[in-house]
């Protein structure tokens, strides 16, 4: 069993103020492309690794769906400075 499959902390991806909301495009398994704003979005990483996983609740469908997250190496690499 992977060390990081036990329940841990869910945070959402950003905070937004009154007058912001980010837009963001994931797919579904069953209806395709949905938009979802960051509050939908939730961001899972192992603090052993670094693999980590985002979760939503489909708009449409109301699916839970998770997938794996992809590390974006130049904010790992300012993390890092």
């Amino acid at each position: 069993m992977h060390p990081c499959a036990v329940p841990n902390i869910q945070v959402p991806l950003a905070q937004e103020g009154p007058d912001t909301m980010a837009t963001i495009r994931a797919s579904c398994y069953d209806c395709g492309d949905v938009e979802l704003t960051t509050a939908d979005v939730h961001v899972r990483v192992c603090t052993l690794d670094n693999q980590g996983t985002y979760s939503f609740r489909c708009p449409h469908c109301a699916m839970t769906v998770v997938k794996p997250a992809e590390a974006r190496k130049d904010v790992i690499e300012e993390g890092a400075a």
